[in-house]
């Protein structure tokens, strides 16, 4: 079609047991919606709200709107716009839309949103719900890549992976509860402006924000890969922004920022609700303005066996609240100990590193040095997958765990070959 309508182009709005199967070849798109096409209309390729148990798996939602970086113009498009419980969305390619997938929840549980690829989407994920609660998302396996074609001349689009808030104005037990990112692969080019964050969970410091959960709600990102190409200029709030939350896990991820603008880990507050009680073990942070900051002096229960590298903005590489800290020794005195087992590096990335994918070389410094994280993942099952890295690899149950998103054994000698025995 020229475009869908509003109202979607598929419409299972209140509908159960529903499956949209694209087969090996099944496409939906637009043929001319876009800036600089014969139409600029509000499109969505599929409404399915208070539809329970749903699934849409190996379909191509294309093209709904092409937008041009150069102009100062904003977009549209919706690729998927869901809401209800039990929803599985997966094997499935969004491309072109200024939101590929939109969960408006209402009181849900138990969505899956896994093995996909978003290309040239404004944002691979938006949810929000008002005063409701979502008990259960979970975002995994995905491929998060090159929306610079969201760019504008006025910085008048956000750009996120995931950005997931609330328009309740902070009410009191509404939001996510837990949320959990893992084995997702965030990369490619990310333009020249208007990103806010890879993974933007929002906050606010007053009860009018949009914060993304109440003081209650967990995130766990693990197994994770970020980085950018682009420049990256106006905005950002860090590869991710975690604001608020209470218990949360950021684990076994790889950040590297290759230009440098903006902080790699951020914390902040949700209705005057810091983060607390976080756990920041085994990453790799690299190259960025900042490596890790959090704005508020919320409760840093771990944060330790960490690997940083190249802190590029040319200030103080940590902060915490009003502490900010230009050696690990100063770091680990503004925040109370943190980090005595990481590593640093700040002068230089590592060289042991690949920047492109994340993966390290058998001389890296963190094989064999992070921390073994078993026990989390043998007493939560919706953790198992930490107990393996983003591959699939199984980490071992026993001594130190790599640092970062992918696990490699630390490298013995090879046993000697051919021996013979001459006795005397």
């Amino acid at each position: 079609a020229p475009y869908f309508s509003a109202s979607g182009a598929i419409v299972l709005s209140g509908q159960s047991y529903w499956t949209i199967d694209g087969g090996t070849n099944g496409i939906m798109q637009n043929t001319a919606n876009g800036t600089d096409r014969t139409y600029q209309q509000e499109t969505t390729g599929i409404q399915a709200l208070n539809c329970q148990y749903c699934e849409v798996k190996n379909l191509t939602i294309e093209s709904l709107y092409i937008h041009d970086p150069t102009t100062a113009t904003s977009g549209q498009g919706t690729g998927l716009f869901p809401s209800g419980s039990n929803w599985k969305i997966h094997d499935n390619t969004f491309s072109d839309s200024i939101i590929a997938i939109m969960m408006n929840y209402t009181n849900d549980d138990n969505v899956r949103i896994y093995n996909n690829n978003f290309v040239q989407d404004g944002w691979a994920l938006g949810c929000a719900g008002g005063n409701f609660v979502l008990q259960n998302l979970y975002f995994y396996g995905n491929h998060v890549h090159d929306n610079d074609h969201w760019d504008s001349t006025n910085n008048s689009i956000h750009k996120n992976g995931l950005h997931c808030y609330n328009g309740s104005g902070g009410a009191s037990g509404a939001g996510i509860q837990n949320l959990y990112v893992y084995n997702n692969r965030f990369d490619g080019n990310w333009g020249n402006c208007c990103i806010t964050a890879q993974v933007f969970l929002e906050g606010g410091s007053t009860i009018t924000c949009w914060c993304w959960t109440n003081a209650t709600g967990t995130a766990y990102i693990f197994n994770n890969f970020f980085t950018t190409t682009g420049s990256v200029g106006a905005g950002g709030n860090g590869l991710i922004m975690v604001s608020g939350s209470n218990n949360s896990l950021v684990a076994n991820n790889t950040f590297i920022n290759v230009y440098g603008s903006y902080p790699c880990v951020e914390f902040g507050t949700t209705y005057l609700h810091p983060a607390s009680n976080v756990r920041l073990e085994n990453n790799v942070v690299q190259a960025c303005s900042q490596l890790l900051a959090s704005s508020q002096a919320g409760t840093l229960t771990t944060i330790d066996y960490n690997a940083y590298a190249y802190a590029s903005g040319g200030g103080y590489p940590w902060q915490y609240a009003s502490h900010e800290a230009n050696t690990l020794a100063h770091w680990q005195t503004a925040c109370g100990g943190c980090d005595i087992h990481s590593y640093t590096q700040l002068g230089s990335s590592w060289a042991d590193l690949n920047t492109t994918s994340g993966v390290p070389s058998p001389g890296f410094v963190g094989i064999g040095q992070g921390a073994n994280l078993t026990s989390l993942c043998s007493k939560n099952a919706d953790l198992a997958n930490l107990c393996s890295d983003i591959n699939g690899n199984a980490r071992p149950s026993t001594g130190n765990w790599t640092i970062g998103a992918y696990s490699i054994a630390s490298q013995q000698p090879a046993p000697p070959t051919d021996l013979t025995v001459v006795s005397h």
